[in-house]
């Protein structure tokens, strides 16, 4: 399920009259710096962000979406998903067995 788009990052693609196809092989780029392989994200996965398919990238696309637009990814509209906490673990009910003859 989407959540709400990502106005924050579409404003920066806007500012840097940048297309999300760019904005990937730029990440791709810096991807590459980072772990001496080449990057992976594509079009659609910039996409997924805008949307808000994807509130919070992996860490990898955190750290080079950072170096690449020089805003927190905060600032870039991301959030972090809030944790689960487990609650009490569902009652059971009181089965009886017997044993048939």
């Amino acid at each position: 399920m989407a959540g709400p788009e990502n106005q924050e990052l579409a404003a920066w693609l806007d500012s840097q009259e940048m297309k999300p196809s760019e904005l990937a092989e730029e990440l791709n780029d810096a991807l590459e710096l980072l772990t001496g392989r080449p990057g992976k994200l594509t079009e659609r996965t910039v996409f997924r962000w805008l949307s808000g398919e994807n509130r919070w990238p992996q860490t990898k696309c955190r750290v080079v979406l950072e170096q690449v637009t020089g805003r927190s990814i905060t600032e870039l509209g991301f959030v972090r998903p809030q944790r689960r906490t487990a609650g009490p673990a569902p009652q059971e009910a009181n089965v009886k067995c017997c044993k048939r003859s």
